[in-house]
């Protein structure tokens, strides 16, 4: 959409001043046209910049006043009249009106012609109409790729080469949705995060695209010689960056990010996409008052297995687990539970574990002393802590 405000940067129309109807500007451009004919309203259509001498109402300003009148009411973009040729100057009761309607009223000087504004004007539309379309065939080709409808490889690679999507490469989806979100007018997400990920994005020789679909999704192509493991901590560095971007940007929206699953073929971008989506869903619904917002599928696996399960046999499953331990913490006002999560997401460090918690060391092994106690396992098997972990999963899914 070129708008009002855009259009007055383009040069000669940079010559003209705004002298009403400023708060308009916003108003999109669709098309330009030029009279000095009387009747000519009718014609006139919605997202039109209208040009003109004035010598056909250069001596009735009731005839201006309901012009612009007219023009707002058929939602065009703007007036631009030409001063010190039959008009000395606008009368304040047409810049009134023009400010009433937000109709952006501009003053075009005597020594430009009006044909020397129309036809850089019709470039930069007939410019944006391209792109437009380009973007048009573009957000539809992705949309399709990501909601799987394109049937076949040879499909996808034919229709996804002109927009740089090749054969040979690596593919993940990162999905970005907003709980609220403070959108303004005339910025779209995919925009947000474009400019986003140019302010951001580090990692050289990777191509992204971003898109809407139910969701801002972003998906990367990635060479086979990229080294994945260095590749992937980059990629978590890149989500965490945009993740605070965007909180600095748009303070007001609350932003959790996906990150799918890792594909050696185009056929499998619609299945990163639908993973990173569920890694959103799951990692707010497991964890929604983490400060982290960054989610990984691959990390929430087990709990996208575990939802399977109905409720009841979860809820048995943790009360035959981890019952001593609830108990005791409801009479003694203990942190038992918090204690042995904690131990077990450190990889079994109590020094980790007590950190993370905010407490001594000796604390740490104090708990852990009385939690194998009355729990009467053993800490270093293997199976006991799987089994435990299990019991944790399940909790944050009830």
């Amino acid at each position: 959409m070129v708008t009002m405000a855009e259009v007055l940067r383009i040069p000669p129309l940079d010559r003209c001043s705004v002298v009403a109807g400023g708060h308009g500007l916003t108003r999109s451009v669709q098309s330009v046209n030029s009279f000095d004919a009387p009747d000519v309203v009718p014609w006139f259509k919605a997202g039109e910049l209208v040009l003109t001498t004035g010598y056909v109402f250069k001596n009735d300003e009731a005839a201006q006043i309901e012009l612009v009148q007219a023009m707002a009411e058929r939602n065009c973009a703007g007036l631009g009249i030409k001063v010190n040729h039959f008009l000395s100057e606008l009368p304040d009761s047409l810049l009134q009106v023009a400010d009433d309607h937000d109709l952006p009223l501009l003053e075009i000087p005597y020594d430009v012609p009006i044909s020397d504004l129309v036809f850089p004007l019709l470039r930069e539309i007939f410019a944006f109409q391209r792109q437009h379309k380009a973007q048009n065939r573009q957000e539809t080709f992705f949309a399709g790729l990501l909601q799987g409808k394109w049937l076949g490889r040879d499909a996808i690679l034919a229709q996804g080469r002109d927009f740089g999507l090749l054969p040979g490469y690596d593919y993940i989806c990162l999905c970005i949705h907003l709980a609220s979100s403070s959108v303004s007018e005339g910025q779209s997400n995919v925009r947000k995060v474009t400019e986003i990920l140019h302010a951001v994005r580090e990692k050289k020789g990777v191509t992204w695209w971003v898109s809407e679909w139910e969701g801002t999704v972003i998906i990367i192509q990635i060479s086979r010689d990229e080294n994945k493991t260095e590749f992937h901590i980059a990629l978590r560095q890149l989500a965490r960056k945009l993740a605070e971007e965007w909180n600095v940007r748009f303070p007001e929206d609350q932003v959790m990010i996906g990150i799918g699953t890792y594909h050696d073929d185009v056929l499998g971008i619609s299945t990163s996409y639908k993973n990173a989506q569920e890694a959103v869903r799951l990692g707010w619904r497991v964890a929604p008052s983490s400060e982290n917002t960054v989610y990984e599928y691959a990390a929430l696996k087990p709990y996208s297995i575990l939802q399977e399960v109905p409720d009841d046999i979860l809820q048995s499953y943790v009360e035959e687990v981890l019952t001593p331990l609830i108990r005791y913490d409801r009479e003694k006002h203990a942190n038992l539970l918090e204690t042995l999560e904690a131990y077990l997401g450190s990889g079994g460090r109590p020094s980790v574990a007590a950190r993370n918690l905010g407490v001594h060391r000796n604390t740490v092994n104090f708990r852990l002393g009385r939690i194998k106690d009355l729990l009467g396992v053993d800490l270093d098997d293997g199976e006991t802590t799987f089994r435990l972990q299990l019991a944790f999963h399940a909790i944050h899914l009830l």
